[in-house]
């Protein structure tokens, strides 16, 4: 896989990231706190980084960093590569253990993803794709909503699920701040829709090539939700 390296707008809000995750480090040390450390490097600038900093309730020993895409370079080889970035510059600069590092990625408009994936495990990076995308996850917290067999891209089938819901407000990237209690409460409920269609796939096999659609962004959410009850 061809390196691509971050853009310099990208590379200074990495830094600044790494800043802050390390001052928040360090203040929790200074409480006796064991603080834990969770970066995810996604390939959008809105959904993703909502869910994670607002729809989750992260308990106060938790810090989770999103890497947004800022700069429009969005494909999977340049948010592995964010990613590698931040670790770098995270262990040459920073403060502390980082205790998982994230790779999120939409299969709908990068068919071809398997090196970056493969790059990442090879990191020892966890890895959560989408298929088509991560809206998929956000459908998963409607009960309502029969997820189909098949599905085409994101924005002419998953996006107007939840837009033309009629228990939520308008959807444009990202929830309307009065729908983010209701998919809080039923992160349970995604978290078992989405293992159901994750059944039938073989853990050595990328299941995204298969044709049903699909989100291993619920292994994150378990992951953080472990934490937050102390399992790990």
């Amino acid at each position: 896989m061809k390196v691509k390296t971050p853009s310099e707008s990208q590379q200074k809000s990495i830094h600044a990231k790494v800043n802050e995750t390390s001052a928040f480090m360090r203040g929790a040390h200074k409480r006796n706190l064991s603080p834990r450390l969770i970066i995810i490097a996604v390939e959008s600038k809105k959904a993703e980084k909502q869910y994670f900093e607002e729809v989750i309730d992260i308990p106060s020993t938790v810090k989770i960093e999103v890497l947004e895409t800022i700069d429009g370079c969005s494909s999977p080889d340049h948010v592995f590569y964010r990613l590698k970035t931040y670790k770098e510059k995270y262990e040459t600069d920073g403060f502390g253990k980082i205790d998982e590092y994230w790779l999120m990625v939409d299969v709908d408009r990068w068919p071809q993803l398997e090196d970056a994936e493969i790059a990442a495990e090879k990191l020892g990076y966890q890895v959560a794709i989408s298929k088509p995308c991560f809206e998929i996850w956000l459908l998963c917290h409607l009960p309502d909503v029969v997820i189909p067999e098949k599905l085409g891209s994101c924005s002419r089938t998953v996006k107007p699920l939840l837009h033309n819901h009629e228990a939520l407000g308008s959807y444009e990237d990202q929830l309307q701040p009065c729908d983010i209690p209701k998919f809080r409460t039923n992160i349970e409920i995604a978290i078992q829709r989405a293992q159901e269609l994750d059944l039938d796939t073989n853990p050595e096999d990328r299941w995204w090539k298969r044709e049903r659609p699909g989100t291993h962004v619920y292994k994150t959410v378990q992951s953080i939700l472990g934490l937050k009850r102390g399992r790990y």
